[in-house]
């Protein structure tokens, strides 16, 4: 677990307190005449506040409520030890059986420091694998997937590592992992009908097969790099409303100057004119006006502009740059990946929970196969949808999916099945006739009297003083 989730539920809105208030308020004001049954109270709403309830009541038994991957463990856990092994495993030591077989993927987890060039490995055997959501968005359940099996980076420890797949089950469980240390990660994930895992199962690090998962690798990185910069660009800039600023400031103050200036007597200029420190004036000297100042004035102003400018075209152009090399980026690696899907599993299965971590509610979705139709369980709700994209979008378009079960497509009708409720068979009549055997109830069980009490004519005929309290007829 990567840390303690938390999942927090908002309050009923105001207008369906008032509502609720109402209605419970409604019979009490009934003081005399009939009585408004209690079936009067719309069902909907009471479910409503039940449900809520439930998903904000704190249990007082002590104990808190286990997660679904707990449960599920629990589940497995406890087959396991009511199975013999049917093999050992020779590098690990660990027992196998029909449980493991069938469940449990075989994971090699590799560690490389940076100045060598042997990966050191560990092999487990897990019940699941986890799938770590976007903390800034929605991502899809590859992304997510690859948070937990891509190559990671560790600059402290001056360390690289991956996780690849070694064996997978016929059954596989995916855990999205939504647990953080400051709470629950809402964000949605895509949930593919089809899920493809040939880009994580393991290979030989001289095969061309790693080779290009090492660029696949650097594809995403690029790809996470390239999104988080334009995420964090600005269409308009600090620096160039900063400049915007510098410009239009400081053209107005030279434009309010020079209206002073043009708006002055004329004796000041001619005062100027008159100025002679040795001598008069020649007609050879240049006298230094204020019309010529205001034109280098301009002339300084246009040249600020145009580099105003050229810097915002720059910015534009590397933006542009940016979206162009995404675009490039991602298209490179769904080639790369499209020639991967030669191992599918299908979706058979999803838990969902709203609530918080010590409380809440559970429902599931399950995909029969056979009758190609979802059904939706909720406590004792049931619903059918046949329209799998519809489900699809419903599942990755909220926080609530948390556990995934697919099936190794091949294999879908052998290992997994819905369960159905087998309605009895109509007895024959000669079923229905009376046997002459010991009276049974409605479910077959046999009946037992008290002899001490009265019973059926001829329960106890032919019974002594010997006879026990109770007996079997």
């Amino acid at each position: 677990m990567a840390g303690v989730e938390q999942i927090v539920a908002g309050p009923p809105a105001a207008g369906q307190t008032s509502e609720t208030t109402d209605e419970t308020s409604a019979p009490a004001e009934q003081t005399s005449g009939d009585t408004v049954p209690d079936d009067a109270v719309d069902s909907a709403t009471i479910d409503q506040r039940v449900l809520n309830a439930l998903e904000h009541q704190k249990r007082s038994s002590g104990t808190d409520q286990e997660d679904v991957g707990e449960v599920m463990g629990n589940i497995i856990y406890r087959l396991q030890a009511a199975i013999k092994p049917s093999s050992i495993d020779e590098k690990t030591g660990i027992q196998l059986e029909k449980i493991m077989e069938t469940f449990f993927v075989t994971t090699v987890n590799y560690t490389k420091k940076f100045d060598e060039n042997i990966y050191q490995h560990e092999i487990s055997f897990d019940r699941l694998i986890t799938a770590f959501p976007a903390p800034d968005g929605p991502c899809s359940l590859y992304d997510a997937l690859g948070r937990n099996f891509d190559q990671q980076i560790l600059e402290d420890s001056k360390l690289s590592r991956y996780t690849a797949i070694k064996t997978l089950p016929p059954v596989l469980h995916v855990l999205i992992q939504r647990s953080q240390t400051r709470g629950k990660n809402r964000k949605p994930v895509v949930i593919p009908e089809i899920l493809y895992l040939d880009r994580y199962m393991d290979a030989p690090h001289s095969s061309p097969v790693f080779r290009r998962r090492v660029e696949d690798w650097a594809l995403t990185h690029r790809i996470a790099d390239l999104k988080s910069q334009l995420g964090k660009a600005d269409p308009d800039p600090s620096h160039m409303k900063f400049l915007d600023y510098c410009i239009n400031g400081t053209r107005s103050q030279s434009e309010s100057g020079s209206e002073r200036h043009q708006g002055s007597p004329p004796h000041v200029a001619a005062t100027e004119e008159t100025w002679d420190f040795d001598g008069p004036v020649e007609d050879d000297f240049l006298l230094v006006t204020p019309t010529q100042s205001d034109g280098v004035t301009a002339s300084r102003f246009e040249q600020e502009e145009q580099r105003s400018m050229d810097v915002r075209g720059t910015d534009a152009a590397m933006r542009d740059m940016m979206d162009k090399e995404l675009v490039q980026r991602e298209r490179a690696l769904e080639q790369h990946l499209d020639s991967m899907k030669s191992i599918p599993y299908r979706l058979h299965a999803v838990i969902c929970h709203r609530g918080h971590l010590t409380s809440g509610h559970y429902w599931v979705w399950i995909c029969d196969f056979e009758d190609e139709v979802w059904r939706w369980y909720n406590d004792a709700e049931v619903k059918e949808n046949r329209n799998t994209a519809e489900v699809l979008h419903i599942l990755s378009t909220s926080e609530e999916p948390y556990f995934l079960c697919y099936v190794r497509d091949e294999d879908k009708h052998e290992y997994v099945d819905a369960p159905k409720r087998q309605r009895p068979a109509e007895p024959s009549p000669e079923e229905a006739a009376p046997s002459a055997g010991p009276e049974t109830d409605a479910d077959g069980d046999v009946r037992l009297w008290d002899a001490e009490q009265s019973a059926p004519s001829g329960a106890v005929e032919g019974v002594g003083d010997w006879a026990p309290k109770y007996r079997i007829e």
